[in-house]
């Protein structure tokens, strides 16, 4: 957690409540309506779903797009599934945390997307080579685009 100093502090997890909530931030015991996927993803998420509440959204950036000038031109959350890339469409139970991260894309003047590949169960193997890529933007209502599907290369060279 940074402080007022810009430095950063290691806070072991039990007393990461209690320091949110010394900033006035709304933390409740009722379980958030959001269920798990397949799977917890990490003992933050599982400290999260105990400690935060319903009434917070935690959403972390999963990949960010830096120009040459170092400037943050685009937001990337990453999702996977055993859907072809024709038939995906992101889950409306998602599009709260959609909307958090749009928000701050558009405040931040960034572009957000949702990029995504198809993984198969037997074999396992997790295709990134070709992706959808949706993009995502907050006005009064959350809109998503269609999408397109291109190759990874092309993605990271848009």
């Amino acid at each position: 957690m940074a402080k007022r100093d810009g430095n950063f502090a290691n806070i072991p997890l039990p007393e990461l409540a209690k320091k949110l909530q010394s900033f006035h931030w709304e933390m409740n015991r009722h379980p958030t309506k959001k269920a798990i996927n397949s799977e917890s993803s990490s003992a933050c998420m599982n400290w999260q779903r105990r400690n935060l509440g319903n009434r917070m959204i935690a959403v972390e950036i999963d990949m960010f797009k830096i120009s040459r000038q170092d400037v943050i031109e685009r937001f990337s959350e990453l999702k996977r599934s055993y859907f072809t890339l024709n038939q995906w469409r992101p889950f409306s139970v998602d599009y709260n945390n959609f909307r958090v991260v749009s928000k701050l894309a558009q405040m931040s003047d960034i572009q957000f997307d949702i990029v995504y590949n198809r993984k198969t169960k037997n074999p396992c193997f997790d295709d990134p080579s070709q992706v959808r890529v949706v993009h995502v933007h907050d006005d009064q209502d959350i809109v998503i685009s269609d999408g397109r599907c291109i190759t990874i290369h092309d993605f990271m060279n848009d």
